[in-house]
């Protein structure tokens, strides 16, 4: 049988590298590149898969890769909460003092939608997402394990798959207290929230105890749950 006339065999991807070898696609893009810090024996490992599986470059991909489209997207779960459309502002603002514009899109908030936001990313039209995560996202390590530039706001942790950014949730409890005492408060109420107490929300309340923590002050914290 002519090379013509047999089956086409599927591409080796750099996900099939990485996956082979037990490592993140950053990794398995850092041997290809000849960067990053890692063991040499993850380096050997690595290049002897890559030997191995017949995995070639795609050329055309990385010519793109290098090639700025002068766009980021920023992708929120919505644009009605005043938190996200202000985050929107800022990022709008901070593009346009570096010459970039933004694609805002949104979706449902939902893993399912996240995870489709990541996996059709196009990176002809855009240099790579800031995505802002609900605090329950059970996104996992895979998913975040993407070939363009990736940051989440709001995860508490990427695993060292993408930059990510949070905020100081006990500092911004503390705040949140100082305010409502120079207002003329002598009690605080923690009304509603989710059930169990979600990891922002008890280093919130411990920002408030913080706050409220000499003797003079501590039996003004209450907490009432509607």
């Amino acid at each position: 049988m002519s090379d013509a006339a047999k089956p086409d065999r599927k591409r080796v991807t750099l996900r099939d590298v990485a996956r082979e070898a037990g490592v993140s696609l950053k990794t398995a893009s850092n041997v290809i590149n000849q960067t990053g810090r890692m063991s040499e024996a993850t380096r050997e490992k690595v290049q002897r898969i890559i030997d191995d599986m017949g995995y070639q470059v795609n050329m055309a991909a990385r010519n793109l890769n290098f090639q700025h489209t002068g766009f980021v997207t920023l992708a929120v779960p919505s644009l009605k909460p005043p938190y996200l459309a202000e985050l929107a502002d800022h990022v709008i603002d901070a593009a346009r003092k570096r010459s970039y514009s933004v694609y805002a899109i949104t979706y449902d908030g939902s893993d399912t939608a996240a995870r489709h936001v990541l996996d059709s990313f196009n990176n002809t039209i855009s240099d790579g997402i800031i995505m802002s995560l609900p605090e329950g996202s059970e996104l996992t390590p895979d998913d975040l394990d993407v070939e363009y530039p990736l940051v989440c706001v709001g995860a508490r942790t990427t695993w060292g798959r993408a930059d990510w950014v949070r905020t100081d949730d006990v500092a911004d409890g503390a705040t949140a207290a100082e305010y409502l005492f120079r207002k003329g408060a002598t009690r605080l109420a923690v009304v509603g929230g989710a059930q169990p107490v979600r990891p922002g929300g008890v280093a919130c309340r411990r920002g408030w105890q913080r706050r409220d923590a000499s003797a003079r002050d501590y039996g003004r914290l209450r907490e009432a749950r509607a």
